[in-house]
């Protein structure tokens, strides 16, 4: 009887040893992954932001980063989804030069945080719709008042309408280029982070 206990409790020590090293291996392919899709969100954000864009006015340029940064929360989380946005930011500055100003990163960071806190592995209808008004509304409306402010311009209901106006259309377009995004590359990002039986439980349960 007593063999027979310890051969179970030598099992059960062979089974604890190996799953501990498997726990250990799948954090650290996650963080590695992590780390490098920050990087990759990175590029993508300076490139989106410089390359990929068109200047309407010194106090606004259209680009694709707000969409960016919707897909880097969703796959990053908050954290890592703002620090991402706010270090492009400053590459940019580096880059490109000009000087820097502060308020501008924050928001940066503000609006990757929030799409993080948002939509990570939660990209629901009802939270696609509220990142979007929340970064690229409101956020920008916010972005626009402490450029103004900087510049000396105006902040009334005429000098804003026309930058309103693009940052009503883009919100439409995250939303429904994000309502896409969640059906078709979704959940091959959710698996290749994670797993999709992850993927399928939170689907499930937000909807």
């Amino acid at each position: 009887m007593s063999e027979i206990t310890t051969n179970k409790a030598i099992v059960s020590a062979e089974g604890l040893t190996k799953a501990v090293p498997e726990k250990e291996h799948a954090r650290t392919s996650r963080m590695v992954k992590l780390l490098a899709l920050t990087g990759l969100f990175i590029a993508v954000e300076i490139v989106t932001e410089y390359y990929l864009s068109f200047t309407l006015s010194y106090t606004y340029r259209v680009a694709l980063t707000f969409l960016m940064r919707a897909i880097a929360g969703f796959t990053l989380g908050a954290v890592l989804g703002g620090a991402a946005a706010g270090v492009a930011d400053l590459y940019a500055i580096v880059i490109w030069g000009g000087s820097m100003i502060p308020w501008l990163t924050v928001v940066r960071f503000a609006q990757g945080f929030t799409a993080g806190a948002i939509l990570h592995k939660k990209l629901t209808t009802v939270k696609i719709i509220g990142s979007a008004v929340a970064c690229t509304f409101v956020l920008n409306v916010v972005s626009t008042y402490a450029r103004y402010s900087y510049i000396g311009t105006p902040f009334t209901l005429t000098t804003i309408t026309p930058s309103l106006i693009v940052y009503a259309i883009s919100t439409v377009a995250e939303i429904l280029i994000m309502t896409v995004f969640r059906t078709k590359l979704a959940p091959f990002i959710s698996r290749f982070m994670y797993n999709a039986e992850i993927w399928k439980t939170e689907e499930k349960n937000e909807d």
